[in-house]
């Protein structure tokens, strides 16, 4: 008997709902971090003189004035009266340092796609998230009293990587704590709520005008409140099974049909009394380096990890879209925040309906083309631009949470988040220089931008199209399976 059936006999009920709301507001507070880092490093209306590098060497790029940059005087009803970039003056010769920032950004992240799925499986869901938000606020406490910029940027990285920790941990336990029929619905609407973090984020960031209150509404009190719901969940009754925590598993059990006041049928209660050890003991062994034994299966986590590198690369490149598309940060935000819920929608309807596989090629190509079109087209046209916006941040979440929900049904159950971590951390290694090939490359050539993207939506679509649909299929449980889905055989 399969942990899916029993959740099915147990129906959705209080324990479900629990689970979900929980783990979605995490989300949420994830997703905040999205706008803060956009807001609180955003760039001042400031310029250097030509050839100076000197703190006092700069002029409003506004009113053409000789305020120096240490006044911090930011363009009226657009930004802070501080933000982080001013606490540690980071213009002319030490601008380059926000830069670094992102740096340690996306090594948190890719470090965590990895690592973190580590924790994920060995030490389990709840642990990871439960870890994950105490971590981060202890991080977000960095942002208050860092006495210099080295130590903010190791708490930047640290966080980043806890926020990878949860948003898996998340959405792995939401598809073990729903029946698989519903599973998608829940997986994507954590994507849906990480949009309304983003959302919110920037909403309170133009009625609060100061750096260090809007961070304690931001991420202290959230997070505050998200340890003390994750202390009422359960581990997931998935993971119990599997690790052979026979007793916890039968009192998680218990627990969801009593909170969801379903009665234990005869043959669940028969199952509970008489389990196997044995029947879950081959596959606790499973080492990840068996994810690449074949050359198919190989080749299978190679193609999984370019279409992160895609998704990956053209969601987080979001971070640099006020400078891409010359719109206020605010405006940005909410836009982008607004735009999760349709996306989710949208990803929902078309996994469903042509599956993961053509979702994930027809999107990669919408995205990069709404991309070039946002662009190239003039400020004037501003309407225009505007939608283009919308469509390009809607169509990037849709193969962002494409990937996420295609590699997880491609992995083996025991394996799933460590599959999920290996195919993210390759796909995000180029992401740690993607500040210095934005910026620094665009010198040179301008339209740089367009084509480095416009390359990861092509190498999305070919390495897609050989990878198999998993849409109505039987998800593979064990090693053999894996290996073998995708070909005529039936996995078992």
């Amino acid at each position: 008997m399969y942990v899916d059936e029993i959740l099915q006999a147990a129906k959705i009920g209080k324990w479900n709902i629990t689970i979900v709301v929980v783990i979605l507001t995490a989300q949420a507070i994830i997703g905040s971090t999205f706008a803060f880092y956009q807001i609180m490093f955003g760039k001042m209306n400031f310029e250097c003189k030509e050839g100076r590098t000197n703190m006092n060497e700069c002029f409003d790029i506004y009113n053409n004035s000789s305020s120096a940059c240490t006044s911090f005087t930011f363009y009226p009803g657009k930004e802070f009266d501080d933000t982080l970039r001013s606490k540690f003056q980071l213009v002319c010769d030490r601008e380059h340092l926000a830069e670094i920032d992102v740096n340690a950004l996306f090594i948190g992240q890719m470090l965590g796609s990895f690592f973190g799925a580590l924790i994920i499986d060995y030490f389990g869901r709840k642990f990871a998230l439960v870890t994950g938000c105490i971590v981060n606020l202890l991080c977000s406490l960095t942002y208050l009293w860092s006495p210099n910029f080295y130590i903010l940027m190791i708490g930047r990285c640290i966080e980043s990587f806890f926020n990878v920790v949860v948003f898996i941990a998340g959405l792995i336990y939401l598809s073990e704590a729903i029946p698989s029929k519903y599973a998608i619905y829940g997986t994507s609407s954590a994507e849906a709520i990480f949009g309304l973090g983003t959302f919110l984020s920037a909403v309170v960031s133009i009625v609060v005008r100061r750096w260090n209150v809007y961070l304690i509404i931001r991420l202290i009190m959230p997070y505050s409140l998200i340890i003390l719901s994750l202390i009422f969940i359960d581990e997931s009754p998935k993971w119990l099974l599997e690790k052979r925590r026979i007793q916890d598993f039968n009192r998680v059990v218990h627990k969801v049909f009593r909170l969801n006041k379903t009665e234990l049928t005869p043959t669940i209660e028969s199952y509970l009394d008489k389990m196997d050890l044995d029947e879950h003991k081959a596959e606790v062994s499973l080492k990840f380096w068996q994810l690449f034994q074949t050359k198919s299966t190989a080749f299978r986590m190679i193609a999984l990890s370019m279409c992160w590198l895609s998704a990956a690369n053209i969601y987080y490149a979001l971070i640099f879209g006020p400078e891409l598309f010359h719109l206020d940060v605010h405006t940005y935000l909410m836009i982008s925040g607004l735009s999760e819920l349709p996306a989710t929608i949208v990803h929902m309807m078309s996994a469903n309906k042509i599956g993961r596989k053509s979702t994930q090629i027809v999107f990669s190509f919408l995205s990069v083309a709404f991309l070039i079109l946002g662009t190239l087209l003039s400020e004037n046209l501003i309407i225009i631009k505007l939608i283009a916006v919308c469509f390009n941040k809607l169509t990037a979440t849709v193969i962002f949470l494409n990937v996420h929900v295609w590699n997880a049904e491609l992995m083996p159950t025991p394996l799933r988040a460590v599959g999920m971590g290996i195919a993210s951390f390759m796909g995000r290694l180029i992401s740690v220089a993607l500040p210095q090939l934005i910026n620094d490359i665009s010198i040179y050539i301008a339209y740089f931008p367009i084509m480095f993207f416009l390359s990861l939506g092509i190498i999305a679509i070919v390495f897609a199209l050989h990878l198999p649909e998993t849409k109505n299929e039987i998800f593979p449980e064990t090693i053999k399976d894996y290996e073998n889905f995708g070909r005529k055989c039936t996995p078992h």
